[in-house]
C-alpha cells in the first residue's frame, strides 16, 4: 500500500513538473529541448533538485560562470520574486530567458529597465543611478567621482527617467549588452 501511495505521489509530482514546464514554455522563447536542458542543469549541477527547491543566487553565479556578465546578479535578483537571495526554477528560467538572445527588443527593453529601476517604482531616480554606478563602474572610482556622475544625471533628468524616456535613451544595439551568448 505504501508503495502505491509513493507511486501516486511521484505521478502527481511529475504532473506538477510538466505543468510548470508548460507554463514556462508558454511564457518564454525556449523550445521544449532548450527547456529540458535548462531543467537538467537545474536539477543536476545546480542542485535545485526535482522537488521545487531553490538555489542561492551566489551559487548560480559561481556554477554558471555568470560573474563575467556584469548584470547577472541584478538579473537574477529581478527575477527572484521574494528578494530572498534564493531563486526557484521558474524564476531561473525567466532570468535565463530574459538574458537570452531569442527575446524581442520590447521584452529586452522592459527587462533592462527593471534592472536599472532598483526600487521598482517605475522610475530610475537618483538613488537608483548612484547604486547602479557603484555596481557597474570600475572599482577605482571614488565616491566623489560617482557623485559627479549622479549630479550630471540629476541635471539632465531632475525627476528621473521613466520607461518611455529610457527606451529613447538606449539604442537597440545596446540591448546586446543585456544578452548572454549561450543560455
Amino acid at each position: 500500500m505504501q508503495f502505491l501511495r509513493r507511486r501516486r505521489e511521484k505521478s502527481e509530482a511529475e504532473l506538477a513538473r510538466e505543468a510548470e514546464d508548460q507554463r514556462i514554455l508558454d511564457t518564454t522563447a525556449f523550445t521544449a529541448e532548450e527547456l529540458a536542458a535548462l531543467r537538467q542543469r537545474w536539477e543536476g549541477p545546480l542542485g535545485g533538485g526535482r522537488d521545487g527547491g531553490t538555489v542561492r543566487i551566489e551559487r548560480l553565479l559561481e556554477e554558471l560562470d555568470l560573474a563575467l556578465f556584469p548584470l547577472a546578479r541584478r538579473s537574477l535578483q529581478v527575477c527572484s520574486r521574494d528578494a530572498s537571495g534564493d531563486i526557484s526554477y521558474p524564476e531561473y528560467a525567466a532570468a535565463m530567458n530574459a538574458m537570452g538572445g531569442k527575446v524581442g527588443p520590447e521584452e529586452k527593453f522592459r527587462f533592462a529597465f527593471r534592472l536599472f529601476d532598483l526600487d521598482n517604482d517605475g522610475l530610475i531616480d537618483v538613488t537608483d543611478m548612484f547604486d547602479l554606478c557603484r555596481t557597474l563602474t570600475p572599482p577605482g572610482l571614488t565616491e566623489a567621482q560617482l557623485l559627479d556622475i549622479v549630479e550630471e544625471y540629476l541635471a539632465r533628468f531632475p525627476t528621473g527617467v521613466n520607461y518611455e524616456i529610457f527606451t529613447q535613451m538606449i539604442d537597440v544595439a545596446d540591448l546586446a549588452k543585456f544578452t548572454l551568448n549561450s543560455v
